[in-house]
């Protein structure tokens, strides 16, 4: 029981940023279509919107866990209890902007493709689709259901990286949280650069993307290789989460 309520909890906890998510979509989606049905033999495009749910699903993983892990430990639900719902709506929730985005771009697809063929063309392309099927806007069932399972994946995997995150920062001091805070970005944006400029030439950065495109299948265009890693990521993240929070005391604000 507790852990059917925690779980439903948490995911009712989602579920209004979501519906505000989606309203900011159908929104711009609504106003481009009109401005893409009036402007004749014009080619609209929107694109991003997926990168924009796996910010949208950090943040989330953020913002939950200083309020929703406290509260349960006061009311007597084992951090287990507490890790196994966060999972479920972790889960849940990916699911459901999966399944939303998925089911918007298949409407304006057909909207646009069947109905108003005749005036314009008007596509919502993922950042998935141009690095894995080219982002041309031609449309394919198999296509479809890859980026939406690689939407799927990535989204679980960067909910509970942002959970993990704020697991440490909830367990470090004030100190380390700012060195933590301030010193990853320093050192990914001028301590790095500065290395592979001076000791390695250049050619670290590009053996790093070289990497990350091999992982994940970019150069071959094989986005199942993506989906593997994603899900590696995905259980590499929710151990370390795990980790951080099975002794994490309970912080009186």
């Amino acid at each position: 029981m507790r852990l059917r309520n925690s779980y439903l909890y948490q995911l009712k906890g989602s579920l209004k940023p979501i519906t505000i998510f989606y309203s900011i979509f159908i929104l711009l989606t609504v106003v481009s279509s009109i401005s893409a049905f009036f402007a004749k033999d014009s080619i609209f495009q929107m694109s991003g919107w997926d990168f924009g749910i796996l910010i949208f699903m950090f943040i989330m993983g953020c913002a939950c866990f200083n309020e929703d892990f406290p509260m349960h430990l006061q009311n007597s639900v084992s951090r287990k209890t507490y890790f196994t719902a966060k999972l479920l709506s972790v889960f849940s929730s990916s699911a459901i902007m999966t399944a939303l985005y998925a089911a918007f771009t298949l409407l304006i697809h057909w909207i646009f493709q069947y109905l108003l063929s005749n005036f314009t063309v008007f596509e919502i392309t993922s950042v998935f689709e141009m690095l894995y099927f080219g982002g041309e806007g031609i449309f394919s069932f198999s296509m479809y259901l890859w980026t939406a399972l690689l939407i799927f994946t990535s989204a679980v995997f960067v909910n509970m990286l942002g959970m993990f995150i704020s697991g440490v920062f909830y367990r470090t001091g004030k100190l380390t949280r700012i060195l933590l805070a301030a010193g990853i970005p320093l050192f990914f944006i001028m301590i790095f650069p500065m290395v592979d400029y001076t000791f390695f030439g250049r050619t670290l950065y590009a053996e790093v993307f070289k990497f990350i495109g091999n992982v994940f299948g970019i150069f071959e265009k094989t986005p199942w290789k993506a989906t593997v890693s994603f899900g590696v990521l995905f259980a590499v993240s929710t151990v370390a989460a795990w980790l951080v929070i099975r002794k994490a005391p309970i912080k009186n604000k």
